[in-house]
């Protein structure tokens, strides 16, 4: 697309029509700075690179809010540089100051429409379908056309562990930026790869089942048969085993039936109403 048309400057004759109006049809960022503002000079260039870079997603305005401090002023602008985004003609969202480059794409993709958002939520249709081909062919085409798109390569990881890669879903993570591997659904996806490493070599689960009901120390076992019930989304059982390695052995694993039952409510999220009563239970054969 002509930079011309994405990059443009905007006074007050000329920002209802070309910021407000065309906000209607796609986000418009208005950047207000100021030739005497040294982070200015660092914001501006960067936000000509994203312009590029989304290639049409947004619009970007430029207000010298010097020349223009009525319009500075309509917006509220009381520290440069200061950066609105407009959508259907209101201000949806902002930021001041300099930011790094991580940051404000993780502010754009809050407002632009991408085919790769098409194509990620399209993957978890599919996979709800129960479509696991479907699901991983969405992921690929979203991230040919989006190589940095966050939660496409983190479904993406998850799809390659599902497959049996886990070194190829690690290296998808590890590629992420180091804010969005701590993100909870790459928090997730990383306990999901170590649990399936820590099962490479086990028995499989009927067999630990078996070995459980005739020898109910076998803490190794019970840790295990957690693990498959996690990979297949039975919480309630892979607590109740973690739970029980805790009130057998707390030293068994530098107590890892405790730290497995906290990364399950990690999974799980807080607002879950099994982690609450978990918790309980847990605190109760603590204390």
């Amino acid at each position: 697309m002509n930079n011309d048309k994405l990059i443009f400057d905007a006074t007050g004759e000329t920002f209802d029509e070309l910021v407000l109006t065309r906000s209607q049809a796609l986000p418009v960022v208005v950047d207000f700075w100021a030739s005497w503002c040294g982070p200015c000079r660092v914001l501006m260039p960067l936000l000509d690179k994203l312009a590029t870079d989304y290639d049409g997603l947004f619009a970007l305005a430029k207000v010298n809010s010097d020349a223009e401090a009525e319009l500075a002023a309509r917006f509220g602008v009381r520290n440069l540089p200061t950066v609105k985004i407009f959508r259907n003609g209101q201000v949806v969202d902002e930021f001041m100051g300099a930011q790094p480059e991580s940051a404000i794409r993780k502010i754009l993709d809050h407002h632009v429409e991408r085919e790769s958002d098409r194509l990620h939520a399209q993957a978890a249709e599919l996979r709800a379908q129960g479509d696991e081909t479907g699901a991983l062919a969405a992921l690929l085409h979203a991230h040919k056309l989006d190589p940095r798109h966050e939660g496409v390569i983190v479904e993406l990881a998850r799809a390659r562990l599902h497959q049996g890669d886990s070194d190829g879903a690690e290296q998808l993570l590890k590629g992420l930026p180091a804010a969005a591997q701590l993100e909870p659904k790459a928090q997730a996806v990383a306990t999901e790869i170590r649990y399936a490493r820590a099962l490479a070599d086990a028995p499989d689960q009927q067999t630990l089942e078996q070995s459980i009901s005739q020898h109910p120390d076998d803490l190794q076992a019970r840790y295990q048969l957690g693990l498959y019930y996690v990979q297949s989304q039975r919480y309630e059982q892979a607590l109740d085993q973690f739970l029980e390695i805790m009130m057998r052995d707390r030293q068994f694993g530098d107590d890892l039936g405790r730290r497995s039952a906290l990364e399950v409510f990690q999974l799980l999220g807080p607002r879950d109403e099994r982690v609450a009563h978990y918790r309980t239970r847990m605190a109760a054969a603590l204390y």
